[in-house]
């Protein structure tokens, strides 16, 4: 396609642009500001018009569809998420049924209720905790409780994660609850009987981290996966596979259509049962914004088989990102979202320009896509995560082809109603050697680095996305630009390396706690944390921290309850931890006393009396359960409401 085709046929691409942008410009800067520049926009079209701009149509299309994103987001905001938040602390009755619910205790169950609120015309979802009353999917029920938003906290942003997903608001105490009719959806609600049958009968196939591997690239169940197993599946670049995305898609259309090719001769037919197997496994994975966008994609290039036409992965992915964010706009802060738009760009659109006229072979076209993938979802890594693979492509490379074979075996055994175990089983071995081989490939600090340096890591990757796109849009047919890609993918790795390993400035950090607090320092590129009377509370918040600073060394000082605060740390944190305690020792659990009172962690020096005194080089910080005093100056340990990071 030459001179403005691109644009004509990528309408619907560039339509969702504009949407899209104007949805940005509202989140971040507010609805007003967005209008000024959609006005800037338009005057900007107008001249383009008036002096008859080549491309003139495709700056009109973007620019009113930003107006209607504009106006869109006005509307959501002010008749939907406005009115579900003003009833933040007051008692509501909700009627509708249970989407999702899981056990918490003996007696005590979380819902979720999808429904509409007495008052309120428009259908939204909150949790509550209720008495068991033997729930299942898509029971009718009528829900009373107080109910506020839910609150970001130092351990996680409670009120981000619920608003990306469409929850504006949560019970609070236990509610009361009552159901009110039968089922509300008996396919939709086979379909997750069947996923947490699946899941049950690979936990009993596959015990361990084997069958944990398999529940979660299944169906995106994480909940049994390993601290430990889940790093080396990261840093090794396999992590889409937890995501549940266009790869599970892509399988499992290359599995059953085979099969209905030899059941059904229509080609028409074979396509509706084809989309009615993506959508119910969409229901089945759990229905994250990655295998919807997914489906949706997929189903256009089979729905455009019935009238002989051929899909554009551009408008696709154009049409997902319309429907999924006219479901709720502020689905564009989800990393789920985020991750799987810009992969699948890279995929469906950047790559194919870098390969078209230049490359035929299928390995070297695979290669291309994966050093897209990753170069574009690169800074988006350092914004979302503390850590970035640069042994990604080398190890999907290496591992998609045993991924695949086990993900194919998985289908095979859910469709089977999971009676044939030995083949879920042959599965759990390949797991155990992929899990193995990640470990092996991550073991070296060097195959991945920390995100301390964000702002950096985001500059060198745009420029790579930039270089990137210039290839793509060239028209020469060279290989050298195939090979200036491959360069720069290794220059950026080299030079997240080189940012991992440099020195910074030292640092102290504080963590308020409920029960106590802690505090992390980072010296000559060791971390020492100190738990002071948290026992392990906030062990997850830390080692996302620590993953992040990427240090050499870290070491774990605790005040009380030595034994069973370093086995929380240790569910999150590598082995190679080392942990100090004042009051206990145990050389079989590496919780050694500080001899003599006294440990030296590089040039750190700490001591223990009546609290933790530290020497980072001119510095002097004392920790006790009641005051922090950085040099003399002291502060309340309490009086910290959220994470502080001070300069030394």
């Amino acid at each position: 396609m030459k001179g403005t085709g691109v644009i004509i046929t990528r309408k619907l691409f560039f339509t969702a642009l504009g949407f899209i942008l104007a949805l940005i410009l509202c989140l971040n800067l507010g609805v007003l500001t967005a209008c000024a520049v959609i006005v800037a926009g338009i005057l900007i079209s107008a001249t383009f018009f008036v002096l008859r701009f080549k491309y003139r149509g495709f700056v009109t299309l973007i620019t009113l569809s930003a107006m209607a994103g504009t106006l869109f987001f006005a509307h959501y905001e002010t008749e939907v998420y406005n009115k579900i938040t003003a009833l933040d602390g007051e008692e509501i009755t909700i009627t509708g049924y249970v989407s999702d619910y899981s056990f918490v205790g003996s007696d005590c169950v979380r819902i979720s209720v999808k429904g509409e609120i007495k008052g309120l015309e428009q259908a939204t979802e909150i949790s509550f905790f209720v008495t068991d009353m033997n729930f299942d999917y898509y029971d009718n029920v009528r829900v009373t409780s107080k109910v506020k938003i839910p609150e970001n906290s130092v351990s996680f942003n409670g009120e981000d994660y619920n608003r990306s997903q469409g929850v504006y608001l949560q019970g609070s105490g236990t509610a009361q609850c009552e159901k009110v009719g039968g089922c509300a959806n008996e396919f939709a609600r086979r379909i997750k009987l069947l996923r947490d049958s699946t899941v049950s009968k690979i936990y009993a196939a596959c015990p361990n981290q084997a069958g944990a591997f398999l529940a979660a690239t299944l169906c995106s169940e994480k909940s049994n996966v390993s601290a430990k197993t889940s790093a080396a599946i990261y840093r090794s670049g396999l992590g889409h596979l937890f995501a549940v995305s266009g790869t599970h898609v892509v399988m499992l259309t290359a599995f059953i259509l085979p099969i209905l090719s030899r059941l059904i001769y229509s080609r028409k037919l074979r396509s509706l049962v084809c989309l009615a197997f993506i959508w119910s496994f969409a229901l089945f994975a759990g229905g994250s914004p990655s295998v919807v966008r997914a489906c949706i994609m997929t189903s256009v290039s089979l729905i455009a088989s019935f009238f002989n036409r051929t899909s554009d992965s551009a408008n696709s992915l154009g049409l997902a990102a319309i429907l999924l964010t006219l479901s709720c706009p502020y689905i564009l802060t989800s990393v789920s979202f985020v991750m799987s738009f810009c992969a699948a760009f890279s995929f469906g659109v950047i790559s194919p320009a870098l390969c078209r006229g230049r490359i035929t072979n299928a390995g070297e076209q695979t290669l291309v896509s994966y050093i897209c993938i990753n170069t574009v979802t690169f800074p988006l890594c350092a914004i979302f995560f503390s850590e970035i693979s640069v042994v990604s492509i080398a190890v999907n490379m290496l591992l998609i082809p045993l991924c695949t074979i086990c993900l194919t075996l998985s289908y095979v055994f859910t469709l089977t109603g999971g009676v044939f175990t030995f083949i879920i089983k042959a599965a759990g071995l390949i797991s155990k050697l992929i899990i193995w081989l990640c470990k092996l490939f991550t073991a070296s600090p060097f195959a991945y680095v920390g995100t301390y340096h964000r702002e950096a890591l985001i500059l060198i990757g745009i420029m790579a996305i930039s270089v990137l796109c210039i290839c793509a849009i060239k028209k020469n047919k060279q290989r050298n630009d195939i090979t200036a890609c491959v360069a720069v993918f290794i220059a950026v790795c080299l030079a997240a390396e080189v940012l991992s390993n440099t020195d910074t400035d030292d640092k102290i950090t504080i963590y308020p706690d409920s029960d106590g607090y802690c505090v992390t320092i980072s010296s000559d590129k060791n971390l020492l944390i100190f738990d002071i009377g948290s026992e392990g509370n906030l062990s997850y918040t830390l080692a996302q921290a620590t993953q992040r600073f990427h240090p050499k060394n870290s070491y774990i000082f605790i005040s009380t309850e030595a034994p069973f605060t370093s086995a929380c740390y240790n569910d999150d944190f590598s082995d190679s931890i080392k942990y100090f305690s004042p009051m206990y020792s145990d050389t079989e659990h590496s919780i050694y006393s500080l001899e003599g009172g006294e440990a030296t962690v590089g040039s750190a020096q700490v001591k223990f009396e009546d609290g933790y005194i530290i020497a980072v080089d001119d510095h002097e910080i004392i920790l006790t359960d009641d005051e922090i005093t950085i040099d003399n100056i002291t502060f309340e340990s309490n009086g910290f409401y959220d994470v502080s990071i001070l300069n030394l």
